[in-house]
């Protein structure tokens, strides 16, 4: 059996979320949830995600902020990232 891919999405929208999880899980991928950026940097170190999907403008830090914090931590992580915005 092959490997389900992990998603993380973060995003601060509840529904936004919960639509790229179903989309997601229904394409048979394993996804993670997180509505700021602390709680997605403690998923990540449970399980670095094989792709992040990541809303840019979050209200308090913001996408970009999560992105460097990421690439700090995990300076060889190649984990890819689609980003979003509403703007």
């Amino acid at each position: 059996m092959a490997h389900k891919k992990m998603i993380l999405v973060l995003d601060d929208d509840p529904s936004v979320r919960h639509m790229l999880q179903v989309l997601l899980e229904q394409d048979g991928h394993k996804v993670v949830t997180a509505g700021d950026v602390r709680s997605a940097l403690a998923q990540c170190a449970v399980q670095l995600p094989d792709l992040m999907v990541v809303d840019l403008m979050l209200p308090i830090e913001d996408g970009e902020m999560f992105l460097r914090e990421f690439r700090r931590r995990w300076r060889q992580s190649d984990v890819p990232v689609v980003l979003l915005s509403a703007s």
